[in-house]
């Protein structure tokens, strides 16, 4: 809970910058090959006194937030878990929500198998291959937007990448190169929160990258930057979205060792800045 116990005087102000962001999605898992899609990055509502914001893109970013003397509850969201491994094909579970005052931040949609679509959430899930098209982002919907769309699986063998904070989800399409199929990018938010709590260099939201199934050797496909995991190809393993960030996780699909590899959301934070006042 965040305590308010005094309002702001005419040296200072009454308004926070805040950041909230829910935690990532899980990407799809199989073990028996077959392209997945990537976990969408966890929807991120974030408001800044300076405007025009610092950060960018500054459209997707609202004013402050005035505040009164009352206490505000607080809520974490945890990344969707695991999925990897699973005998015929799994779709990766969604993250849960944050909020902070009245904003609440919608977990990222989980990646999917198959031709089934990716889940809605702050950024959607990619689809898996064979055309499975990715989930919505902003849903529901939210001005500002809160995340973007998955990527669209297709064939042969590729997933669709999670959509991201500002980017959406890449859709896969031959040929098989690391840009099909990759997370969408997140947000740097360094310049006004900082690049504590894990998140690579200030960023936050990226979605997880999607995987490519099938015999032989293929590219990686990199989670977006903003925590997102990377997918895996035959013989490598696959990462969950980076703790704290609200990455989405990168999707498991191939049956090449190593088969383990980890492709959770990661969680997500909820950070207030404000200006000290005697």
């Amino acid at each position: 809970t965040f305590c308010v116990s005094a309002v702001g005087n005419s040296a200072g102000s009454t308004l926070v910058d805040y950041m909230v962001v829910a935690g990532g999605g899980a990407g799809a898992g199989k073990n028996n090959g077959g392209g997945v899609g990537g976990g969408g990055a966890g929807g991120i509502r974030i408001g800044t006194v300076c405007q025009p914001s610092p950060l960018s893109p500054s459209p997707l970013v609202a004013p402050g937030h005035t505040l009164s003397v009352q206490s505000y509850p607080i809520v974490i969201g945890g990344g969707g878990g695991c999925s990897t491994n699973a005998p015929s094909g799994t779709a990766g579970t969604s993250g849960s929500n944050s909020s902070f005052s009245s904003f609440t931040s919608t977990g990222g949609g989980g990646g999917n198998d198959a031709a089934d679509n990716g889940t809605p959430g702050g950024s959607g899930g990619g689809g898996g291959e064979a055309v499975g098209v990715g989930g919505n982002g902003n849903t529901p919907p939210v001005s500002p937007p809160q995340g973007n769309n998955g990527g669209t699986g297709n064939s042969p063998s590729i997933g669709g990448g999670g959509g991201g904070f500002t980017q959406v989800g890449e859709s896969s399409e031959p040929p098989v190169t690391p840009t099909k199929g990759r997370g969408g990018n997140g947000i740097d938010a360094g310049p006004i929160f900082g690049t504590a709590n894990g998140s690579p260099g200030g960023n936050f939201g990226g979605g997880g990258g999607s995987s490519v199934g099938g015999p032989g050797s293929g590219p990686t496909y990199p989670g977006g930057t903003g925590g997102g995991g990377i997918g895996n190809a035959p013989g490598q393993a696959s990462a969950s979205g980076v703790t704290n960030t609200g990455g989405g996780g990168g999707g498991h699909g191939s049956s090449g060792s190593p088969n383990g590899g980890t492709n959770g959301g990661g969680s997500g934070i909820v950070v207030i800045r404000y200006k000290f006042q005697n």
